[in-house]
């Protein structure tokens, strides 16, 4: 755990509270989650005594997250949040972390509207402090012993920007007031990791939209969980449904939506707070899940059999894939220094053996000039005053090369070099496509390098 920096935000409706920088992050730790806490004063201001309850305590935690935004870079600007509602933020923690925020330390979906926090508040009088914990999780709770292998390093932590605005709301009763600019901490729940990782983090894409269908993601990604927010998991109107991607197989296909959500149930650890009781989740990992059980794809949709949800309102939490363009543009510019740093798939250091859809799906590591993993693995390298360029090392390129002139036939060699190049693109960036497809660019030249043909 590490205390980051604090600000205040105003009583004003929007006014915005931002992360002071610069950000001090610790080298060899990794962060789970980002914690913002806000301590407000809610004021009484009616004309007789009135208590503070739980109900005025939530109203007063979504109007002081009310939109929350993450971004990341010093150079290239990511963002990943972008005005994230209150309330998908919330869901997000849920399905993610299974836990929830926090009012004077007790989770909400424990904190019953009428428990009295400060009882009879005198008219014109200040009720006692509340302190409402915001979380924005990093981790995967459902990938068991890999649930911080999508959780960013200290190169990514240093240059995050992290605000919230304000809401209208303080009590939707109207009796309490903020008496005055709230104050918020922000910490970090850290790890120790040799590896500084910079990941796609999970993040959500939203959608609302009339008539039988509504989109997710178009990027290729992998699909962690996916639900409607229009209701309850127990209260939802959608009977059959069906959870597509373009070019694979669906996830459910003409499937009773009930059921589903009652699996989903099923699927949580003992003790675990339940996301039906916020939404419908339509799709989730089990508990426990392996990281090649994530599906992947892109194009998704979902649609119902008849329009029984008007708009459907649909909420996406996935991983983004990134290809070699997106790798020089957004992640290049900020870690690139004077001495040279390199970008190493995190695939290419899994114990276990990754598809090569999900590889694509991997946070990249850090990896600087004179460390062993510069100097023995293939990646993306950066240094300032220099185009970005595919570093391969001499070993694995004349290991290529016997390999391929071992065939005996220009037709085995043709074969073999695709082959061949396939294997060192894996985990390159845009080394490993996360949807089907045509072969992906470096594949294509490391191909015509080594003399093969490589056809769509």
């Amino acid at each position: 755990m590490k205390e980051l920096n604090a600000a205040q935000m105003g009583t004003g409706a929007g006014a915005p509270c931002k992360l002071p920088r610069p950000v001090v992050f610790a080298d060899g730790h990794g962060c789970a989650r980002l914690r913002v806490e806000c301590t407000v004063v809610p004021k009484n201001n009616t004309g007789g005594a009135v208590d503070y309850t739980g109900a005025k305590a939530k109203d007063a935690a979504a109007c002081m997250f009310s939109l929350s935004t993450l971004k990341v870079g010093d150079k290239a600007v990511e963002v990943i949040d972008n005005a994230l509602p209150y309330a998908r933020a919330r869901e997000m923690l849920v399905i993610m972390s299974h836990d929830d925020f926090l009012i004077n330390g007790t989770p909400i979906n424990q904190l019953a509207d009428a428990t009295v926090i400060s009882a009879a508040v005198a008219a014109g009088a200040n009720a006692a402090a509340v302190v409402i914990e915001f979380v924005r999780a990093f981790e995967v709770v459902d990938l068991g012993e890999h649930a911080y292998d999508y959780a960013p390093g200290a190169s990514f932590m240093r240059q995050i920007q992290h605000e919230f605005q304000r809401g209208a709301t303080f009590d939707s009763g109207g009796q309490f007031v903020q008496s005055a600019a709230a104050d918020f901490l922000w910490i970090a729940d850290t790890f120790q990791t040799h590896d500084d990782k910079w990941p796609t983090v999970p993040r959500l894409s939203l959608n609302e939209e009339a008539g039988r269908a509504s989109s997710g993601p178009a990027e290729p990604c992998g699909l962690l969980a996916m639900w409607d927010y229009t209701g309850i998991g127990s209260a939802i109107a959608l009977t059959i449904f069906s959870l597509t991607r373009k070019n694979d197989a669906p996830i459910h296909d003409n499937a009773r939506a009930s059921r589903v959500v009652r699996d989903a149930s099923y699927w949580l650890p003992l003790g675990a707070y339940n996301p039906n009781l916020l939404v419908a989740l339509l799709h989730a990992l089990p508990d426990a899940s392996e990281k090649n059980e994530i599906p992947v794809g892109q194009g998704w949709s979902i649609s119902q059999t008849a329009a029984e949800m008007a708009p459907f309102k649909t909420a996406w939490l996935y991983i983004p894939s990134r290809d070699e363009l997106a790798v020089d543009s957004v992640i290049g510019p900020n870690v690139q220094t004077a001495e040279g740093v390199k970008l190493v798939s995190a695939s290419l250091k899994s114990t276990g053996r990754l598809d090569p859809k999900l590889a694509a799906l991997e946070p990249f590591i850090l990896a600087h000039r004179g460390s062993a993993d510069f100097e023995t693995r293939r990646g993306r390298a950066y240094q300032t005053g220099h185009a970005p360029v595919t570093h391969i090392p001499d070993a694995d390129l004349r290991q290529a090369q016997a390999q391929i002139a071992a065939a005996k036939t220009p037709e085995e060699q043709q074969a073999r070099a695709s082959q061949v190049a396939a294997a060192l693109a894996a985990g390159l960036p845009g080394g490993s496509r996360a949807a089907k497809g045509s072969p992906t660019p470096i594949a294509q030249s490391l191909g015509s390098k080594f003399g093969a043909t490589v056809t769509r």
